[in-house]
């Protein structure tokens, strides 16, 4: 086709493409990566190429195989499509034929089905949702009862192998919780292939072995789709690669678009990888390039582009974009994590366009969520699970306060016992529940000091039974300080769902109240209640993914969080940080804290010096300072009365005997000590 007719192509569909897209549409053979970076219009050019392939090269529909990420892409794709060449497409010869757009999983599907009808075979049964499956064999391999958190990571874990093809030295090395995960694995195979059952993953695992050992199924599908078109490549996982690479052949016609800056999703086994190795997996391949950003302010763009150039698993790349200078990036200082939410509410009491708050995962946007519900704000949410209400922290915390006002509540003994820092062996245990008289014991501790206490444990369990009798008369805020310093093992892991439960608790809330507020916000997010038509969008940056916003939030940038606590990829997690950013369209607001190593905000800020500034949030607490004379309550010593004030500091006695000078500022605003 000449350059004449490819411009009347253009114009007769009313398509707009700069250079660089349309390359893309007109290089047709051959193995080709599009690399497009973000809000480069890599859609449009990817339906363009599929038209220019129909109406200007000849190519019948149904020849082409285009395989999007998921369900929704499929959808959306095909409502693109249409949107520009109408609900079918017209060959020269005005054959009618639909265009389809698949997911890898649903092409396996057909695999699976070509091999049934060849061989005559049973097809195993799909089962889309394992989740009862797992739990049943998690009770039966670990002796314990999961989590709603722990069977999804167990589902992730079982997905992770099969997509990543790991080899059973690899596996060994996995853990779901504390325990090794092979054995769960392990059973979890077994079981689906004796009840002759498959998971989503299975039938991926399944088609590979089909296309490698039948030769006459591969080559049917090879001559059915000599063209092959890619999206989101840098999602699609070791196994699709490898299904993709069969089924494109020796001389292949394949056209992938994605980009490996934007790959997040290794928990999901994404293999961002197979973008880097394309030309030498591929011989003959071409690589080019979506660099102009129709999205973001130079600002947020060069900002964006000099973030993730830290990164050296990538292609090299230099995003650009034509739009007017915008506004300067905004680095919000606040004191501490807790005066966040206050500021954040503050920010989206009237907003005036679509303004998201991106976050690294679920659990930050709890407190959120319930803030703007409490203020009247309206709000949108993507992506919000509730596993943070069934955590083993939650689960504890009412347990032990179910077992403070009932000691001798056997089942209640048998789940943290364990837990309490005593080192209780389980027969000892077992027997102490034998053993209850509650002639002689007030509960089930007393039973086994009066069973096991030695001489140099015994003060601890006295401790501790005084502690659990504390709780009963304890504010919610003071429990949770109770369980976290004084009753319960935590570790590092645990620490971040306290801090949450210290945010979403208030002042002179009793416990019952406390615990029945959490449920209700469990269904509230559950249920998924917010406002379709609000301008506050509440999201994680995973289910961000692909979208913009006209203003963005990034908030808990924090170590241990963005980036998360020992990421074994930390290439990954600037990633995630990169996707955040630019999914801002106008603003790029990002939350800092004084009190908090940001390692991405540093490197961020000493690179964006000229097109950021520095303002300073009001966070201040508020409930204010202390007085003398009032009644406090300190997370870790209890309650007692402030007898002086000493300028910025107060003098607590505590009711324990303690005396201490103490910063009030910084215990208000860190959530230490309150007023009661």
């Amino acid at each position: 086709m000449n350059e004449i007719q490819f411009k009347e192509y253009l114009k007769k569909h009313h398509i707009k493409l700069n250079s660089q897209q349309e390359q893309a549409v007109k290089t047709v053979n051959g193995p080709i990566l599009l690399l497009a970076v973000p809000g480069s219009g890599k859609t449009t050019t990817l339906i363009a190429r599929i038209g220019y392939m129909i109406f200007c090269c000849g190519i019948y529909p149904d020849r082409i195989l285009t395989l999007t990420y998921t369900n929704a892409a499929t959808r959306d794709m095909q409502r693109r499509f249409e949107e520009i060449f109408g609900v079918q497409g017209e060959t020269d010869d005005s054959d009618r034929i639909m265009v389809r757009f698949q997911t890898i999983n649903s092409l396996c599907n057909g695999i699976i089905d070509e091999y049934i009808r060849l061989t005559g075979g049973r097809k195993f049964k799909l089962v889309p949702d394992t989740a009862g499956i797992i739990s049943q064999l998690y009770r039966k391999v670990y002796q314990d009862f999961p989590t709603e958190g722990e069977i999804g990571e167990s589902a992730r874990v079982i997905a992770y192998i099969k997509n990543m093809r790991l080899p059973s030295e690899e596996i060994k090395k996995l853990k779901i919780s504390e325990y090794a995960a092979e054995p769960l694995y392990n059973a979890y195979i077994r079981y689906m292939r004796q009840n002759r059952q498959m998971d989503f993953d299975d039938q991926l695992t399944i088609s590979l072995q089909i296309l490698v050992k039948y030769p006459e199924i591969r080559q049917w599908f090879r001559e059915r789709y000599p063209y092959i078109l890619v999206d989101e490549a840098q999602d699609t996982s070791k196994i699709q690669h490898e299904i993709i690479r069969i089924l494109a052949g020796d001389a292949p016609n394949l056209f992938m678009v994605g980009d490996e800056d934007q790959s997040i999703y290794g928990f999901r086994a994404a293999y961002p990888q197979a973008l880097l190795d394309f030309e030498e997996n591929y011989k003959g391949a071409s690589v080019l390039f979506l660099e102009e950003n129709y999205r973001s302010t130079p600002q947020i763009v060069s900002s964006a582009g000099r973030f993730i150039a830290s990164n050296k698993k990538r292609k090299k790349k230099h995003m650009v974009t034509s739009r007017e200078s915008g506004a300067d990036l905004n680095y919000i200082q606040l004191d501490s994590r807790y005066g966040q939410y206050a500021y954040l509410i503050k920010c989206l009491q009237d907003v005036k366009s679509h303004t998201a708050v991106l976050m690294r995962n679920n659990d930050s946007a709890i407190p959120l969520i319930y803030y703007l519900r409490k203020n009247g704000i309206p709000y949108q949410s993507r992506g919000m699970e509730t596993t943070f209400f069934s955590h083993r922290v939650l689960r504890d915390i009412k347990d032990f306060i179910a077992f403070a006002r009932d000691p001798a509540d056997a089942d209640i003994f048998m789940r943290v016992y364990y837990k309490t820092g005593l080192r209780i062996k389980k027969e000892h245990a077992l027997n102490t529940v034998r053993s209850y008289d509650p002639d002689l014991d007030r509960g089930l501790f007393h039973t086994y000091l009066r069973l096991y206490g030695q001489k140099q444990s015994r003060e601890k369990i006295r401790k501790l039974i005084d502690e659990l009798n504390g709780l009963k008369k304890d504010y919610a805020w003071e429990a949770i300080g109770r369980i976290q310093y004084k009753i319960r093992k935590v570790d590092d892991s645990e620490r971040e769902k306290f801090f949450l439960l210290r945010i979403l608790v208030e002042r002179g809330e009793n416990v019952d109240h406390f615990l029945q507020k959490l449920d209700g916000l469990k269904q509230v997010i559950a249920e998924c209640t917010y406002d379709l038509g609000a301008r506050v969008h509440v999201s994680t940056v995973h289910s961000a993914k692909g979208l913009e916003y006209s203003e963005v939030y990034i908030f808990d940038a924090v170590d241990g969080i963005m980036p998360a606590m020992d990421a074994d990829d930390i290439e990954e997690e600037r990633r995630i940080f990169y996707v955040a950013m630019t999914r801002a369209k106008d603003r790029l607001n990002i939350v800092c804290y004084k009190d908090q190593k940001m390692p991405f905000v540093d490197i961020l800020q000493r690179e964006t010096k000229t097109t950021s500034k520095v303002i300073s949030g009001d966070n201040k607490s508020t409930n204010g300072f202390f007085r003398k004379g009032e009644r406090v309550s300190h997370i870790a010593y209890g309650r007692g009365t402030v007898i002086a004030l000493e300028g910025e500091k107060v003098v607590v006695q505590f009711y324990s005997g303690r005396r201490l000078k103490i910063s009030a500022q910084n215990n208000v605003e860190n959530r230490i000590m309150r007023s009661i």
